[in-house]
């Protein structure tokens, strides 16, 4: 059976995005959270998500906002894996990056932070367990059609309400085609094999870039060439 598109337009600012109210972390304590905090997890636990960010003590805290009111268009569907991309983010910045290239994960004005990285945390888990995983995600606001192409046959469009649901939409596709997840040599970081990913089943890193950093790495490294001959 063919698999539903996914289609999803985003809209980034191009001026460019930036942190405001974030709170170093600190070493774990028994102090109770301040009410930031607390609101933070609560609106966590309401809307159905798993998982803390990582480095979890006193939960990370502030925002991300647009630096201006101007908007660009983003296709995703020309960026078929930018699900493997949110799931290697694990701080701020990283999500500021992120931020900056596709838009805005939710509708929200502001981005908060520790809420998305429990995200990018979940869906990295998600895709390493190979069982277990009750319920991953909940997706809001989605909408269906039917288009006739030009062959004459009726295929389905998936339209998420969010770029946040369109990435773990693209995680499903991945894997309903047959793909499987495996942890790149070089950055350890989960990424599809086999299936539409456009990798053959035993490939060992997540891009040609890793595969040559780790390979001119492991030239002076005993202990990373132990590493590349186990993984053969």
């Amino acid at each position: 059976m063919k698999l539903p598109r996914l289609t999803f337009t985003s809209y980034r600012d191009p001026k460019g995005y930036k942190i405001e109210g974030t709170v170093p972390l600190q070493p774990r304590s028994r102090s109770p959270r301040r009410p930031q905090q607390l609101q933070q997890h609560l609106a966590l636990m309401t809307c159905g998500r798993l998982g803390e960010p990582e480095g979890s003590g006193p939960w990370i805290s502030g925002y991300i906002v647009a630096t201006s009111h101007k908007t660009e268009a983003v296709q995703l569907d020309r960026y078929p894996e930018a699900y493997t991309e949110f799931a290697a983010v694990e701080a701020p910045t990283q999500l500021l990056g992120f931020i900056s290239k596709y838009g805005p994960l939710t509708k929200a004005k502001r981005q908060v932070i520790f809420t998305l990285l429990a995200e990018a945390r979940q869906l990295r888990d998600c895709m390493r367990a190979k069982k277990g995983v009750a319920r991953i995600a909940n997706i809001v606001g989605l909408e269906a059609s039917l288009i006739r192409d030009e062959a004459g046959k009726l295929e389905a469009y998936l339209h998420p309400s969010s770029l946040l649901d369109a990435l773990w939409l693209q995680f499903h596709n991945s894997q309903a085609s047959g793909a499987v997840f495996r942890d790149c040599l070089a950055c350890n970081n989960p990424f599809a094999v086999g299936g539409n990913s456009g990798r053959r089943p035993f490939a060992k890193f997540c891009s040609d870039e890793h595969r040559k950093r780790f390979n001119s790495r492991a030239r002076s490294n005993p202990n990373m060439r132990k590493m590349r001959e186990k993984r053969r």
